[in-house]
This record gives structure tokens, C-alpha cells and sequence, in this order.
């Protein structure tokens, strides 16, 4: 009885330790300068700055305080729109955000943006909502509500990728959330 007794209390010792991790939460909100509290996708950067994407903007935090990018009708060279979906940094350092209304790439050397929008015309996104990005070689690969668009930054050229319901190659749904770069995978 005393050897379980004491296997217990060791157990439990364990246990309560191991729940006492010194871990660390910072909490920055709205009273911080955040411009919404409805975070939808996080980033940091090469240089260690923290993006935001909320309901509201784009926002980075470089630790002390926050810049707020919000669509201005007025500046073609603002961000596209307030309702940010997805963020990535490319190879080049350069952010690819996407939107409700379009792909964006910020230019942190010029503070400016580049808007991508689908359109009728060849060479377009296959849909304004982006919901996922990311970088795969020189490509920008980006999910949307209507299958995925692939960017080659080198050449500038843009293909579409939709499902074939006559393909079993083709995309399982057009509906594109995540995008994973598998060096190798087997399905069966």
C-alpha cells in the first residue's frame, strides 16, 4: 500500500510541474492599436515584424506599435481591401496578402501595393477571395473560391486551375482553403 501510495504522489507531483511551464503571453488588442479584434491570419516577417489580418486591415506591429493599411478608393496603390484573408512573405521579401476583393503584394522598400483582381481577360485570378497563399519555387500558388491561380513571378504569367468533374486528376472541389508543397505524397 505505501509503495502505491507513493507512486501516486510522484505522479501527481509530475503532473502539476509539468503544468507549470514558464511560458509567455503578450496580449495586444484594440486599446493597443490593433484595428479589429477578429485576427483571421498572422505573419512575421524576416525582419521580426508581426502582421495581422484582421476584419478591419492589415496591420504590423514592430513590437511597440502599430501601422494600419486600409483600402483608399482614391490610391491605386493601397490595399485592395479591409477583409484580410491570408499573408506570406516571398523569397524577395515582399508580402503577398489575400483578400475578400483580390490579391495584394505590399512592397516594403516603396510602402505601396500591387492589386491582382479577376477579371473576364486571360492572365487573372480565377476569383477575388483568397483564401490561402503560398510561395513554391517562383511560383505564387493561391486558393480561392474558384480553384487555384499559380503566378510566376519570374515571367509574370498566371494559370488557372479548376475541377474537371470528367478529370480524377483534376482539383477534388474549386473551393481551395490550404495549400501544402509535399516533397513526396501517396494516396490509395
Amino acid at each position: 500500500m505505501k509503495k502505491t501510495i507513493l507512486v501516486y504522489l510522484l505522479l501527481i507531483a509530475c503532473t502539476l510541474s509539468s503544468q507549470n511551464a514558464n511560458y509567455r503571453f503578450k496580449n495586444i488588442s484594440t486599446n493597443d492599436g490593433l484595428s479589429q479584434s477578429s485576427v483571421i491570419a498572422i505573419h512575421q516577417d524576416k525582419l521580426g515584424q508581426m502582421w495581422f489580418g484582421t476584419r478591419d486591415g492589415l496591420n504590423k506591429y514592430d513590437g511597440s506599435k502599430f501601422t494600419v493599411y486600409r483600402t483608399d478608393e482614391t490610391n491605386p496603390a493601397s490595399i485592395s481591401n479591409n477583409d484580410i484573408l491570408s499573408i506570406i512573405e516571398d523569397q524577395f521579401g515582399k508580402l503577398w496578402i489575400g483578400t475578400y476583393n483580390g490579391l495584394n503584394c505590399y512592397n516594403p522598400v516603396d510602402n505601396t501595393f500591387k492589386r491582382y483582381s479577376h477579371s473576364n481577360l486571360n492572365n487573372s485570378l480565377s476569383n477575388n477571395a483568397i483564401w490561402c497563399i503560398k510561395e513554391i519555387g517562383d511560383e505564387i500558388w493561391i486558393g480561392t473560391s474558384e480553384g487555384i491561380t499559380i503566378y510566376n513571378q519570374r515571367t509574370k504569367k498566371i494559370i488557372t486551375l479548376f475541377h474537371a468533374s470528367n478529370n480524377k486528376n483534376s482539383l477534388p472541389s474549386n473551393y481551395v482553403l490550404s495549400i501544402i508543397n509535399s516533397k513526396k505524397m501517396a494516396f490509395g
